[in-house]
Formats: C-alpha cells, sequence, structure tokens
C-alpha cells in the first residue's frame, strides 16, 4: 500500500510518441485498479489542456515533464519523487517549473527532487542535502546551505582565484578551423540552439560553458554531424 501512494517521473518520461497526451494518460490509467484523477483536469493544471489531443511526437521537452508530472499524480500519491525535471529546460520553462511545483507542494503532496539546477533548488525547497561524488556534505534550508564552504568548492564556485598568465603572447593561425555562422538547432518542438557564432583558428584552445541543459552537448552533436541543424552552417 504504500507504494502505491508513490508517484515517480524520470527526467526523459517514457511516453507513447504516436498517442496524443490524453491517450497516454487514459492508458496508463488503465493499468492501475485504484481510482485515479480526471486527466483532463490534470492537464489543465499544468497548462497542457490545449495540447491534449496532440501527438506527444511533437512536445517539447518541457511539455513532456510536465505530461510526466501528470502521469505519475494520477492515482493522488502522498510522495511524488523527480529526476532531474529541469534537465534541458530553457530559463523561461525552468521558472514555470518552480511554479508548478510549488502549486503541487500546497496540494499536500511532498516532494523529493533530484536535482543540479542550483538556481532552482535554492528557490523551492524547504530542505536540500547535498552529495557530492556520493558523500553528503551538507544538509539544511537553503540559506544554510548556499553559504557552506564545502558546497561552493563543489557547485557554486570559490572566491579569491587567482589565474596563471601566458609565458608569451599566443598568435592564432590565419585561417579557422572551425567556422560556425548562425547555427540554429532543435529537438523536435524543443529549440535549443540559437543563431550560434562561433570561431576556432589554428592552434587554438577554446571552451564552450554553460549550465546544464544550455545546448552545450548537442553543439557537439552538431559540430560533429550526429544531429542536423534548423539552420546555420559548419
Amino acid at each position: 500500500d504504500f507504494y502505491e501512494r508513490i508517484g515517480v517521473s524520470f527526467e526523459f518520461p517514457n511516453l507513447y510518441e504516436k498517442l496524443t497526451a490524453e491517450e497516454n494518460l487514459r492508458y496508463y490509467a488503465a493499468l492501475y485498479a485504484a481510482p485515479s484523477r480526471d486527466p483532463m483536469e490534470l492537464l489543465a493544471a499544468v497548462g497542457l489542456a490545449d495540447e491534449a489531443q496532440v501527438r506527444v511526437g511533437r512536445f517539447s521537452k518541457g511539455m513532456r515533464v510536465r505530461l510526466g508530472f501528470v502521469r505519475a499524480l494520477l492515482n493522488r500519491p502522498d510522495l511524488l519523487f523527480l529526476d532531474e525535471p529541469a534537465a534541458g529546460l530553457g530559463s523561461r520553462d525552468t521558472k514555470k517549473l518552480g511554479q508548478l511545483l510549488k502549486q503541487i507542494a500546497r496540494t499536500s503532496i511532498a516532494l523529493v527532487i533530484v536535482e543540479h539546477d542550483m538556481g532552482l533548488v535554492m528557490s523551492i525547497s524547504d530542505y536540500i542535502h547535498v552529495l557530492d561524488a556520493g558523500r553528503r556534505i551538507a544538509d539544511g534550508p537553503p540559506a544554510k546551505v548556499r553559504v557552506n564552504a564545502d558546497v561552493r568548492k563543489a557547485y557554486l564556485g570559490e572566491s579569491g582565484f587567482t589565474g596563471r598568465g601566458r609565458s608569451g603572447q599566443w598568435l592564432p593561425g590565419k585561417d579557422a578551423v572551425l567556422d560556425v555562422r548562425d547555427l540554429t538547432a532543435s529537438y523536435g518542438a524543443a529549440p535549443v540552439l540559437e543563431g550560434i557564432e562561433l570561431s576556432v583558428r589554428d592552434g587554438e584552445m577554446v571552451a564552450v560553458l554553460g549550465a546544464n541543459g544550455a545546448g552545450k552537448s548537442t553543439l557537439m552533436r552538431v559540430l560533429t554531424g550526429l544531429h542536423s541543424p534548423d539552420r546555420g552552417s559548419v
């Protein structure tokens, strides 16, 4: 009985691409003998009512995450586990996600969230446990965790760092070995890269920095020919 009262939504919800959002939910609900909530009511609660009859294969990453929440809520759980719900989301979708999670919590459902988007975690959590390489290094409310020295070192960055200067001037080659212009790429309806400009010259070392889900891996996939861009040239 205890485990029947737990809902789980993973980073990549295993959804049926050729079925609509409503069909996904009704099929899932049919697998359970326990009474479930009305799928249309839940879709409306997460802002997907207008997409109820749209095939899931056309959904963006953010829409899939919300549909995963709805599926996990069908059987009225007391406890909801979420695995990296913000992975692959842009800042706008992440903000909407935070609002949705607060809304769910206000219905007296307890949430346990595994996540490394620090901004999201700090803005919505009542209590935080911080792990680093499988070891717990801190726990407490956000205000306490945010100033913890071990947390800052592992996840937020330390102050007082002094970079090392070059021993001599670096002179790039004349011609670029990689030239990227106006590169835009997406996964289905989910935009990931937009207007990327990048030039790398002979002998130059270039780093790409960004938060989880910002598009770093997608950029590498496009540059190596593993994913086709929507627009632009490499």
